[in-house]
């Protein structure tokens, strides 16, 4: 095998490959890569997939050739490697059975290490997210023909390949690397990259890294570098064309001829599955189908119900035979209308103002639930500092925040909650009874996705059913809520700590919701950028009643027109007269004479009155993360890292404060106060108040997650455009880094620009997993933004999703939790590292671990699933929650207080890079913002 085949197409019919995936995280993104490169259909297997030997070698036979994927851990780990050691061996059993392999990364190392290498640990520590020119043998060039050398390629490792290259003295080096022979090994050296060591020092001595490999009999071919990574070189893809060619090639001269599957073990009779997961809408079975059939055979026959509504609104129902089933408010399809009216902002109003002036006669002491997510910074001139910012509409709404989004009378909507491991999802319906609550079992291949995917697709509006004004707001109604980091831990298969059978000394010691939604059908949307307020209505007509249970008093401006019916209605009571197909809202008439009228509207000169510093609880109790323990930490991260366990990991700790108040005025002057003082000193695009679902958040976040929005075009072809923005990389401002060009001469460094690079190529890889190939992009790459008060490195990842494959933008996100940019990399190892890490005493002084070991809300998401399919979510960073279910109450009487605790969690990507004191400054510069309001 010293030659190349001739350069010809690939042939016919489309090639197959098979992908074995050793849980990396940019797994996809080669998928990806070898797909649009050769044309091929590409299949995933895991490499602990559950075959034997034998078994095993009748999958590889389907394919053409196969690829051993990057991933965590040593190849002389045999649970690391899995199925990738049936590979190398093949060569030990019949011709027909040796499939052409290339390894990549762990791969690459598994290959040197079953014949005949040595894997030992790189002296640097590790490469991670680094760039380096990559020489090839130019007299040979075996897979690199045609490849401008030296080419530059991603590295992401911290072990090496060993063929004896240290014992080459200096002056033979460049022509002995291309011949080294040792009795022990079989390999053949195609491409290396001298490191010198301390680089980033000054150092000159070099460490010899090998980046390519081929056996001198075999069809098997290694890169230890990425060739799917954003930043290597693309002219280098060509390196992945002349291996499959060759791979073609070998096959033809040894009468390997691709087998066909039976159909015995699934569908299409293969064990590997496709590299694009199925949208959530086609997985079978469906979470409402069987309820779907009781909806209907449930309303047959009914007698009346809300028939002739044209007069009356809501007639007085017969009696339905049958009644309608449980599920029916969750899994039945409504007809929505959208009402809205748009009204002027006048330019003192601040959205505090516009939730406070709605509360107005709200009972002293209570405290609403409220979903509140805030562009605060929106409306804040930007500083000289900022003017070399590129200001195009969509980068500048992505810093400085354009859309406010107020959730109205939360505490009536519908909501479903869903605690990670469970397997039922639960709605409630607070307007019927205040603990009316309904189970909804999930089948073994059942998500709480899909059963959310499901309940978005019954209710959403097609294109077309609103106006074009209606569509300058970009949420008319639909999901707001929050998503733990926890339900990502679930998502992607990492245990919870502690988790269990509750009752039977396990669970996870409470029962708060890791997914808690809420249905909003009524919200105020504010744009700042025109100054104007949507006040909106989502009128949902149709059945919303439970088991049968009487209907509530018809609204007296619900449109049903004659011949509008329900059929097996349940008991109505009588209704107010409606108003005959009259297209407008009672309420949102209500709500703009609400807000018109108040005094915090028409008279700004009381706005320091109304808005006035309240008393805040007092703060009896601070538990700072210590700083030798975090330090000892970043310490461990780092010899993980060193040991090819992870990448990168995104270590995080928890302040926890405790304050006391008294109990009259505790509720009415804690968290909304907290938010409007956090508002004003940290003022950030993706800002939140969340009082829902038993949590408090307070949240000042300036990274948004993920946002998704439909587009409509002239030639049909409709698709869904999402976006991510992972921010890696912080500077505070100062005044020796008070602009954005000092602030760019900080970050652009080795060290900054990989913890970026690593969460961007992560975040491809999420993408890639939904979008498929040739659907991903990266429009701006490692870019220094300004956010209030400190400077951030950001990236743009966008994908498309074509309109007609049935997935939408809630298969992105489930998809891609927990955050990147807050886990590190691979993904799944560094989440289960962190989860034993994090759990650890955070402090000498203490020998427990925290109550519950979790982030809880704290790197998790907050945000938005609007009915006509867009959707905008933040990371929740930079802010402070607390649980109803760590409240307690000490005295009693006129002494009685409320004694709360609120977490802050803040952190930073460990690296092998970092030093502990640097990474220890990072996480109190996270810490200070969110912590200042306790001051």
């Amino acid at each position: 095998m010293n030659g190349l085949p001739e350069d010809r197409p690939l042939r016919s019919p489309r090639p197959r490959i098979l992908f074995l995936d050793a849980y990396d995280s940019f797994a996809n993104n080669i998928t990806a890569l070898l797909a649009t490169l050769l044309g091929a259909d590409v299949h995933v297997l895991p490499i602990d997939a559950s075959l034997e030997r034998a078994a095993f070698y009748t999958e590889l036979a389907c394919y053409d050739a196969v690829v051993c994927g990057p991933g965590p851990g040593s190849p002389d780990c045999p649970a690391d490697i899995g199925l990738m050691k049936y590979v190398w061996a093949t060569c030990e059993a019949r011709t027909t059975t040796i499939a052409p392999a290339l390894g990549i990364c762990l791969g690459f190392q598994s290959l040197v290490a079953a014949h005949g290498g040595r894997i030992r640990r790189l002296r640097s520590g590790g490469l991670h997210g680094m760039l380096r020119p990559v020489e090839i043998n130019e007299d040979a060039p075996d897979i690199f023909s045609g490849v401008a050398a030296p080419f530059r390629a991603t590295l992401y490792h911290s072990l090496g390949a060993d063929l004896g290259q240290d014992g080459v003295p200096e002056k033979n080096w460049p022509t002995a690397r291309w011949q080294l022979s040792d009795p022990n090994h079989s390999l053949v050296p195609l491409a290396w990259v001298d490191e010198k060591e301390d680089a980033l020092l000054g150092g000159t001595s070099t460490e010899r890294l090998l980046m390519g490999v081929r056996h001198c009999s075999q069809p098997f071919w290694g890169l230890q570098y990425h060739p799917e990574s954003v930043c290597t070189d693309a002219a280098s893809h060509a390196v992945l064309v002349n291996w499959f060619r060759a791979a073609m090639k070998w096959n033809k001269e040894n009468g390997r001829v691709r087998a066909e599957p039976t159909l015995s073990s699934s569908t299409s009779g293969l064990a590997a599955h496709q590299a694009t997961r199925p949208s959530l809408l086609s997985i079978q079975p469906s979470v409402f189908a069987k309820e779907a059939n009781e909806y209907t055979n449930g309303h047959a026959n009914g007698t009346n119900g809300h028939a002739n509504g044209q007069a009356n609104g809501h007639t007085k129902g017969a009696n339905g035979t049958n009644g309608t089933t449980k599920y029916d408010v969750v899994s039945h399809p409504l007809s929505s209308r959208f009402i809205s009216q748009t009204i002027p902002l006048p330019s003192h109003i601040e959205v505090p103002d516009i939730v406070e002036a709605l509360q107005n006669g709200q009972v002293e002491g209570t405290e609403p639930e409220q979903i509140i997510l805030d562009s605060a910074s929106a409306g804040i001139k930007r500083s000289d500092s900022d003017e070399s910012v590129d200001d195009d509409t969509a980068n500048d709404e992505a810093i400085r925040g354009r859309f406010s989004i107020i959730a109205v009378d939360v505490a009536s909507s519908l909501r479903a909650e869903y605690r990670t491991g469970d397997r039922f999802a639960t709605t409630r319906l607070p307007h019927i009874k205040s603990t009316e609550a309904v189970k909804i079992p999930l089948q073994e291949s059942q998500t709480i996705w899909q059963l959310l995917a499901e309940f978005h697709e019954a209710r959403r509006l097609p294109q077309g059913a609103v106006s074009a004004n209606d569509t300058a707001s970009p949420f008319l109604g639909g999901f707001m809520g929050y998503i733990s980091y926890e339900q990502g831990l679930g998502d992607i298969g990492v245990s919870l700590p502690e988790m269990g059978v509750a009752g039977e000394g396990g669970g996870r010691g409470h029962d708060r919701p890791d997914v808690c939604f809420a249905w909003v059908t009524k919200s105020i949307v504010v744009d700042h950028v025109l100054g104007v307020v949507h006040v909106q209505h989502l009128k949902e007509e149709g059945a919303t009643h439970v088991n049968g249970r009487n209907g509530t008093n018809g609204v007296n401006d619900t449109p049903y027109t004659n011949g509008k019916s329900h059929t097996n209605g349940v008991n109505g009571t009588n209704g107010t007269n409606g108003t005959n197909g009259k297209v407008h809202s009672t309420w949102v008439d209500g709500v703009v004479a609400q807000l018109q009228t108040s005094s915090q509207w028409q008279q700004p000169t009381l706005k320091s009155t109304i808005t006035k510093p309240a008393i805040l609880p007092q703060a009896v109790h601070t538990q700072l993360p210590d700083v030798q323990a975090y330090e000892d930490k970043v310490r461990v991260c780092q010899e993980h890292i060193a040991a090819g366990d992870s990448y990168e990991l995104c270590l995080t700790d928890e302040t926890r404060i405790t304050t006391v108040s008294p109990v009259s005025s505790s509720s009415s002057s804690s968290s909304w106060n907290y938010y409007r003082t956090l508002r004003k000193k940290n003022p950030s695009p993706f800002a939140s108040y969340l009082r829902f679902g038993g949590a408090t958040l307070v949240s000042s976040s300036p990274e948004r997650f993920l946002c998704f929005s439909p587009k409509s075009s002239v030639d049909g072809n409709d698709e869904t455009l999402c976006s991510m923005r992972p921010m890696k990389g912080t500077v505070r401002r100062s005044a020796e880094v008070a602009t954005l060009a000092q602030a760019e001469a900080l970050l652009h460094v080795p060290k900054e620009e990989a913890e970026n690079l690593m969460i961007v190529d992560l975040v491809r890889h999420d993408l890639h997993g939904v979008c498929g190939p040739a659907n991903v992009s990266v429009p701006r790459l490692l870019q220094v933004e300004p956010y209030g008060h400190v400077f951030q490195m950001v990236t743009v990842v966008e994908g498309t999703l074509a309109s007609h494959s049935g997935y939408t933008g809630l298969d992105v996100l489930a998809a891609s939790l927990p955050p990147g940019s807050m886990t590190g990399a691979p993904k799944k190892r560094s989440c289960a590292l962190l989860r034993d890490l994090e759990r650890l005493p955070s402090s000498p002084r203490s020998t427990a671990a925290s109550a519950s070991g979790e982030r809880s809300l704290y790197s998790g998401v907050v945000g938005y699933l609007c009915v006509t399919g867009r959707g905008d979510w933040s990371v929740t960073i930079r802010s402070l929650f607390r649980w109803d279910d760590e409240t307690t109450f000490v005295g009693d009487g006129a002494d009685k207080k409320q004694q709360d605790v609120w977490h802050i969690g803040a952190g930073g990507a460990v690296t092998i890079l970092s030093t502990p004191e640097g990474e220890r400054d990072e996480m109190f510069v996270k810490l200070s913002r969110p912590l200042s309001i306790f001051e």
